[in-house]
């Protein structure tokens, strides 16, 4: 138990393969103590794990589009990993919940994924005053907006125009700790010469604007307001997030209401895939559930 203790100290900092060289051990041998240390943990734990506030979100463990979904608090703990990113992913885990469990989540936070969406729709009570949607994942669609405008705008604009508009693709992503004096007068000018690449930035920072208020029953009629300028919008792109955004409003306001994202799950998932890169690949999923779970489960994994 002592070496084995040795060995799992080493694997917190390190990867099978290169704890197995340094000891010279086998692979086999090593993967073992992790394993037996994970299944200990896992042996102690008497019903699954929830909390009072929750993420959701999918990281891909091989190439080839293929996932398993993360579910953990907001302190970045792995609560529980499924497979795929679909329905059935948060579904199951879920249904293993009891009801008080159930009824005690107090927020479930998550992007835009349809299929985590239908899945608390159906087995969370009141889902729809629990469902946060991630504010990042609402800014980037609205910059991916401006982005292919300002692409679709760009070729149509007198050649000397366009000349100076090229290469400035960043000035219109930029927050304002990076808008120096220059940039803003060249942002200035471009948006003098590309109307519909700036009406889309406008609508995208009155949206940033509105989510960085201070929460009242207010922010309900500023969005209102906002999705009717987008719905006005000359740039069907916009008008198609408008739409988007229309329907999942609860959740952006539910979000904003107890000040709640997915940047926790996020920062997790990029832990995760650089454990992923350092052990260069995992030989299936389990095997890759297993190193994410003794790595980020916070598991009691004492003798």
């Amino acid at each position: 138990m002592l070496f084995e203790s040795f060995v799992l100290s080493w694997l917190k900092i390190s990867t099978v393969d290169a704890v197995r060289k340094q000891l010279k051990l086998s692979w086999n041998a090593v993967d073992g103590i992790m394993t037996r240390a994970v299944k200990r943990g896992l042996a102690r734990i008497k019903k699954p794990l929830s909390a009072r506030h929750m993420n959701v979100d999918e990281v891909a463990f091989k190439k080839g589009h293929r996932y398993i979904t993360v579910i953990s608090d907001r302190d970045g703990r792995a609560l529980a990993l499924t497979d795929d990113r679909g329905t059935e992913s948060l579904a199951g885990y879920l249904r293993t919940l009891t009801d008080g469990q159930l009824l005690a989540i107090k927020t479930l936070s998550m992007d835009m994924n349809a299929g985590y969406i239908r899945a608390a729709r159906i087995h969370l009570p009141s889902a729809v005053e629990k469902i946060a949607f991630d504010r990042f994942h609402v800014a980037k669609q609205l910059g991916e907006v401006v982005d292919k405008t300002r692409q679709n705008e760009h070729p149509h604009l007198p050649v000397e125009s366009r000349h100076q508009a090229k290469g400035t693709r960043f000035l219109w992503q930029y927050s304002d700790k990076w808008m120096t004096e220059s940039r803003q007068e060249k942002l200035m000018w471009l948006r003098a010469q590309m109307k519909l690449t700036s009406q889309c930035w406008a609508l995208k920072e009155l949206a940033k604007d509105i989510w960085n208020r201070p929460w009242s029953e207010e922010r309900r009629s500023d969005w209102q307001r906002w999705l009717a300028l987008a719905a006005n919008s000359d740039v069907p792109m916009m008008k198609n997030a408008a739409k988007t955004i229309g329907k999942r409003l609860y959740g952006i306001l539910n979000a904003m209401r107890h000040s709640v994202s997915n940047g926790n799950a996020e920062a997790l998932n990029s832990k995760i895939r650089l454990l992923r890169i350092k052990a260069r690949g995992y030989r299936n999923r389990e095997r890759f559930k297993l190193g994410v779970m003794f790595h980020y489960g916070k598991l009691n994994m004492a003798f």
